[in-house]
């Protein structure tokens, strides 16, 4: 990074955070950069970028949920028994049982039943299920970076920050397959290029550029992306409170805070990206907001490695919107992965 000025960098990367880095050119237009396309080039392979859908205008809804679990089921094995729709589980390192977790379903589509069939076979003890309301995300200030180290001047700032968000243009348009195939592989490979992304479509470039430029960025699919420097934020804290306007206020001054959601119920859920050198700043931050407003935040430490032992993240359930723009989820499937697991967590006498 060093070859560049880091004000050009940060120009840059603020118009990535909205758009999105799949059309470097409309990225260098916007902002100025000549050689904005060079620059995202040199830089993909060092950061994460995943798109934060509009689950409304993909016709899903959006749920937290918190279970208990056996210890000794693997969160790949609890990815897999509910067939892709879980898209973040997170194992709570001191009390391993513990899971936090994130989930896509088609709207209107019962499934509640398949959670119960999962405590009537041992897989998990209890749960509770919370829809989400709204997602409030906030854009990183990389004034604060230092693009030569790749670290933080300070992890946490001195003002508040304003959550931002891609307005809504959606206006009933139901996306078809390619989009949401665009939002998904992007989500599940941070680093691929449109270009990769067309190619295992098997649809010319052309038509991937014009769905992600008209639908997915011009029909406002995505509400902004979350930036994560790869390797140096390998740590994903997240916290659970009940809502409290001034205490999410004073959670965005922590620069790596990139969203939060709220639930119908009014619990907030909220991700910090961490890296060792300033994990220790952000949890005594965190204790103090607690202290200063008498307020409890639950929090739990994430590490990203090693590999899915304690988080597990995935993409939207791309895999289940078909050509004809329909949602397919086979209820039937799942229930038998659930017999299987229970099957296997008998045998090994978990």
């Amino acid at each position: 990074m060093a070859k560049y000025d880091s004000r050009v960098i940060a120009r840059v990367l603020q118009y990535v955070q909205h758009l999105g880095d799949l059309n470097p050119r409309i990225i260098g237009a916007l902002s100025g950069v000549r050689n904005a396309e060079e620059i995202l080039g040199n830089l993909r392979n060092l950061y994460g970028l995943n798109p934060l859908a509009r689950w409304e205008a993909l016709g899903l809804d959006y749920f937290y949920i918190e279970m208990k679990a056996n210890p000794k089921i693997s969160l790949l094995d609890l990815y897999n028994v509910m067939d892709g729709h879980l898209v973040l589980i997170a194992r709570n390192d001191r009390y391993p049982e513990r899971i936090k977790s994130l989930f896509y379903f088609p709207t209107g589509i019962e499934f509640q039943s398949l959670f119960e069939k999962m405590v009537d076979n041992y897989i998990i003890s209890e749960y509770s299920i919370h829809k989400m309301k709204k997602i409030m995300y906030y854009a990183m200030d990389f004034s604060e970076l230092d693009f030569v180290s790749l670290r933080f001047k300070k992890s946490i700032v001195d003002y508040p920050r304003d959550p931002l968000e891609l307005p809504n243009i959606s206006d009933g348009f139901k996306p078809d397959w390619l989009d949401l195939f665009i939002i998904g592989k992007k989500q599940e490979i941070n680093t691929i290029s449109l270009k990769e992304i067309a190619k295992l479509a098997g649809v010319p470039y052309r038509n991937a550029l014009y769905h992600y430029q008209k639908h997915v960025i011009g029909k406002g699919l995505v509400r902004g992306n979350a930036f994560r420097i790869k390797d140096l934020q390998n740590i994903r804290v997240i916290l659970t409170f009940g809502k409290n306007e001034e205490v999410i206020k004073d959670l965005s001054k922590i620069l790596t805070l990139s969203y939060a959601f709220e639930t119908s119920d009014n619990k907030v859920i909220a991700n910090v990206y961490c890296d060792d050198y300033f994990l220790g700043d952000v949890l005594d931050y965190i204790s103090y907001t607690m202290w200063k407003h008498k307020h409890n935040i639950d929090v739990s430490v994430h590490a990203f490695l090693p590999r899915f032992k304690y988080l597990l993240t995935a993409s939207i359930p791309y895999e289940h919107y078909d050509k004809h723009g329909k949602w397919v989820v086979n209820k039937g499937l799942i229930s038998e992965k659930i017999d299987s697991l229970s099957k296997k967590i008998e045998l090994l006498q978990f």
